[in-house]
């Protein structure tokens, strides 16, 4: 963000200005309704992206192989062999997450616009709790 941050103002906040290329000098009451929309729109995705803990790694197993099972059943069986296959390279080292990592992200990116908002907002789950174990943040 160009110019000096209010006082009031959260780093999210000019982070979320920047990110939708609005610029704080020209704001005014008749663009509040812009960037009120522009915060609105980032809780919602802050919302439902977000990181669920596990109790133990099998309770993830398990959990993706229920959603594996739910996305199949609504008719993405691709979807589903991509879920299943990135399970079965966990071996309990990096690696292994990396791969089933790299399997949800190939779901979610080849697949993840035709699930239900519900199905794709778990797999979007399960690919960052599978990206914080990667990357260990």
């Amino acid at each position: 963000m160009v110019g000096r941050q209010d006082a009031s103002e959260s780093p999210a906040t000019s982070e979320i200005i920047s990110s939708h290329g609005l610029d704080k000098s020209k704001l005014d009451r008749k663009n509040d309704e812009t960037l009120d929309r522009a915060l609105r729109l980032n809780n919602y995705w802050a919302a439902l992206i977000h990181v669920r803990t596990y109790a133990s790694n099998q309770e993830y197993f398990d959990e993706l192989l229920m959603l594996a099972s739910r996305i199949e059943q609504s008719g993405n069986p691709n979807a589903a062999v991509a879920i299943r296959y990135g399970v079965t390279c966990s071996n309990g080292l990096t690696d292994g997450w990396a791969m089933l990592m790299e399997s949800l992200e190939k779901a979610l990116a080849m697949y993840g616009k035709s699930l239900p908002l519900d199905q794709a907002t778990d797999l979007e789950s399960a690919f960052e709790a599978a990206r914080k174990a990667v990357y260990r943040r």
